[in-house]
């Protein structure tokens, strides 16, 4: 099954309990064979090299294996495709403890035999080819090294975005811990440009980022993506909350009266593409605006703010605000509160 200039779906029949549903690992063609995404169910080795030669390959082709993370239907005929391939596996570091058998993977699911992890990613790397480089995406929740990839206008979503018989939609939140963190990866995905989606469960679909966008929409209204931060003056939070030096560092002086939003529209809000924020007031008071919930603020407090939700602050006094958090390049956006 063709996905794209080089990109081949080798579907898999999944079974839950009475149901069954196809679930889609992908082989993209390399200069020096196959990059295998995700390698799909126990003792299902037969079925991929079945699959490989519909489209002229042969098992011995698949010179990499990319793991979108650690679940038994991604990972479990790993250990013995391994075994007939020797391919260099990847996976994102906070999964890989999973895979390779050093820790049980996080839902329970039935322990497939581990596979060595030879290369751990931390998202942001790029896999190139002779015809196109694969991005690696960080998009944990569905578990915390989950990892997306983007390749020319196509998204490889693993499991963040799905094709139910509803349609398209986000994680399944059944199979997924932590669904705010999800929400947060959805926003991340938002900001980058694609016109098709390759989903594990469900297949290609002709979506875009806009599409993303909207499931993101949705799921925002019913996660907060802020918390209070207890902090005993700015260089401490920096380091403590944010857990990064390397941050972007900003100080606002807001008259009594204004208001602080996007850059270039105060009266509107700001979102980020992937980095939190923490807001120090260090004097003042009024109201600060995260997704469309208005809190107080007075001087010594400080928010953390998820970077999917939109902020704006209103400054009853004058207020001095330091903003700790998005380093520079990293992509905001205007919306209304």
């Amino acid at each position: 099954m063709k996905v794209s200039n080089g990109i081949y779906a080798l579907p898999q029949t999944l079974e839950l309990g009475n149901q069954k549903e196809e679930i889609y690992p992908v082989a993209i063609e390399d200069q020096n064979g196959l990059i295998l995404i995700d390698a799909g169910l126990p003792g299902n080795v037969g079925k991929i090299e079945t699959n490989l030669k519909k489209h002229g390959f042969e098992l011995e082709d698949v010179e990499k294996l990319v793991l979108t993370h650690q679940d038994f239907d991604h990972c479990g005929c790993a250990s013995k495709l391994m075994d007939k391939t020797g391919a260099t596996v990847y996976a994102h570091r906070k999964d890989a403890k999973a895979i390779d058998g050093r820790e049980d993977p996080i839902k329970g699911d039935e322990r497939y035999p581990p596979v060595h992890v030879d290369v751990e990613l931390t998202g942001g790397e790029t896999i190139r080819t002779q015809d196109q480089d694969i991005q690696i995406i960080h998009t944990p929740g569905h578990t915390p090294g989950h990892i997306s990839l983007l390749t020319d206008n196509l998204l490889i979503s693993g499991d963040v975005l799905n094709v139910e018989e509803t349609g398209f939609s986000g994680p399944r939140e059944r199979f997924t811990p932590d669904m705010e963190e999800s929400v947060q990866s959805l926003n991340k995905l938002s900001f980058r440009e694609f016109d098709k989606v390759h989903c594990f469960h469900g297949g290609t679909v002709e979506k875009g980022n806009k599409d993303v966008k909207q499931i993101f929409e949705n799921l925002n209204q019913e996660h907060p993506g802020y918390q209070k931060a207890s902090v005993e003056g700015p260089d401490r939070f920096l380091r403590s909350e944010l857990e990064n030096e390397e941050v972007g560092l900003s100080i606002f002086q807001i008259p009594e009266g204004d208001t602080h939003g996007s850059q270039n529209k105060p009266e509107k809000g700001h979102r980020h593409a992937t980095e939190t924020e923490i807001y120090y007031f260090q004097e003042g008071s009024g109201t600060f605006n995260i997704g469309g919930e208005n809190l107080e603020y007075s001087q010594g407090d400080a928010f953390l703010v998820k970077p999917y939700k939109l902020r704006k602050i209103t400054a009853k006094k004058d207020t001095e605000v330091i903003v700790a958090g998005a380093p520079v390049g990293d992509k905001a956006e205007e919306g209304k509160l």
